[in-house]
């Protein structure tokens, strides 16, 4: 049967054994956490509906070439693409390793000290006898104490490293988006143009038919070619920097070589306009769920408290215990414990302590403020959204009716029954109708992505959290 006596022996034996292998965790390699990776990548797909895969980042080498997509290319895929090959990705995941080996280095205790605290005595006199010595080992005690809140700091530390990487896929899914919008808004600018030069073309073949008869003047003629070429050196330009443009989704991409893919024939359909809820309530309670920036500011206070902890600590002076052990030249030898602590008389540690206490107030001031700034945010772009759609359906149907009117001005000027001059400021109005509608389309589609950055969602993915539209 077990004594009561020799139970303190056990219960201290299972002390130090805990202490001895907590502070043995900086002997081994520290790994990347597989629950924050988990974490890290339902954060990115519950927020842009795409796959993230940290750990396959992780094993990425981004010396080696991507080979890009071929064939047809959405959006869905391009998003997809850039979040599994970016190089700017691929390089930010190293922070999670960091992190948790920063973790681990909170956690490990001070190290021992060792040596002796005098020199070697040898005998000189004639007399002979034993070389003496004294030995002592000794910790500073504190660092016990303030191993829990360097842990503390360093988990929320470790939690804002995977905030920042599921941030940045965030971002890096609504770049990708806006670039492949603008990739789909080159294509529809360079189709109108197009039409746009048959257009004068057009008008210049039937004024040309009538410069015989003395209606229209070789200058009526001039003035129409030169329309013509003009939207065609638009169309050029449109077609360079679609080029440009597709290299840099290719790039997103995290692919060097050049594009070998194609837009679906969809990209040139114009996108439809989202149905909006009557007010940005809804979004700005979804803007403090989900927004990644306000959520790490949230960790932000667990670091100043921790902060304050660790002040508090260090109006406590340093103390340090340990074992002294002498031999003297008869071989006799003695030992017992040692104690110093320091004198904190000019600095006692109660400035420092002040500072981070200040500190933590301003970091809940801060959050605080965010919290409006973030509903701010929605209230702006939410707004922007609203109005960029309005343009978008006061185009919508004023498109038709300018092709209206043009086509029967045309047949009016065919028909002898209307000026040359008319038929051109009609032609000079239905064109630039139709770069207003691309134009707005390109505002309302920055506007969106705006929107999904103030609220930290994509769109399809807060439309399904919306109440019924009134807009």
């Amino acid at each position: 049967m077990e004594t009561v006596t020799g139970q303190p022996y056990r219960f201290f034996l299972i002390a130090a054994l805990a202490m001895v292998g907590t502070g043995c965790q900086g002997w081994f390699q520290p790994k990347p956490d597989p629950k924050q990776l988990e974490a890290v990548n339902e954060m990115v797909g519950d927020r842009t509906q795409s796959v993230l895969d940290v750990m396959k980042l992780l094993q990425t080498d981004p010396s080696t070439p991507v080979g890009g997509p071929t064939g047809t290319l959405t959006c869905d895929e391009a998003v997809q693409w850039a979040l599994e090959h970016n190089l700017a990705l691929v390089a930010s995941a190293e922070t999670l390793p960091i992190a948790q080996a920063n973790l681990v280095q909170a956690g490990l205790f001070p190290d021992p000290n060792f040596g002796q605290t005098g020199a070697f005595y040898f005998p000189l006199s004639g007399q002979g006898g034993a070389v003496a010595a004294d030995f002592l080992i000794s910790e500073t005690f504190n660092g016990f104490f303030a191993a829990p809140f360097k842990t503390q700091i360093a988990k929320a530390q470790k939690y804002q490293a995977g905030i920042d990487i599921a941030n940045q896929a965030f971002g890096l899914a609504q770049q990708t988006h806006l670039q492949f919008d603008r990739l789909a808004w080159l294509v529809r600018s360079r189709r109108i143009e197009r039409q746009i030069a048959e257009a004068y073309k057009q008008a210049a073949d039937d004024a040309q038919a009538k410069v015989g008869a003395g209606a229209v003047t070789l200058v009526d003629v001039d003035r129409a070619a030169v329309q013509c070429e003009d939207a065609r050196r638009l169309t050029r330009r449109d077609q360079i920097e679609y080029e440009g443009a597709a290299t840099q989704l290719n790039w997103l991409m995290g692919v060097q070589s050049a594009p070998q893919w194609v837009l679906p024939e969809s990209a040139q359909d114009p996108p439809p306009v989202m149905q909006l809820p009557s007010t940005s309530q809804a979004l700005e309670e979804m803007a403090l769920k989900y927004r990644m920036d306000f959520l790490r500011a949230s960790f932000d206070l667990q670091i100043a408290k921790g902060t304050v902890m660790l002040a508090r600590l260090g109006t406590y002076p340093q103390t340090t215990i340990g074992f002294d052990t002498k031999r003297d030249s008869s071989r006799n030898w003695t030992g017992g414990p040692t104690f110093a602590s320091g004198l904190q008389f000019f600095d006692p540690g109660i400035v420092g302590y002040w500072i981070a206490e200040y500190g933590l107030i301003q970091t809940e001031r801060t959050y605080e403020a965010m919290k409006g700034q973030v509903r701010q945010d929605v209230r702006n772009s939410f707004s922007m959204l609203l109005s960029a759609t309005e343009d978008v359906r006061f185009y919508q149907g004023i498109v038709p009716k300018e092709q209206g009117i043009l086509f029967r001005q045309e047949l009016s000027f065919r028909q002898g029954n209307a000026r040359f001059d008319d038929l051109l400021d009609t032609l000079h109005e239905y064109s630039e109708v139709l770069r207003s509608y691309e134009s707005a389309i390109e505002a309302y589609q920055q506007a969106e992505i705006g929107l999904e950055t103030a609220v930290g969602l994509s769109s399809k993915r807060f439309e399904q959290g919306m109440p019924a539209t009134a807009h």
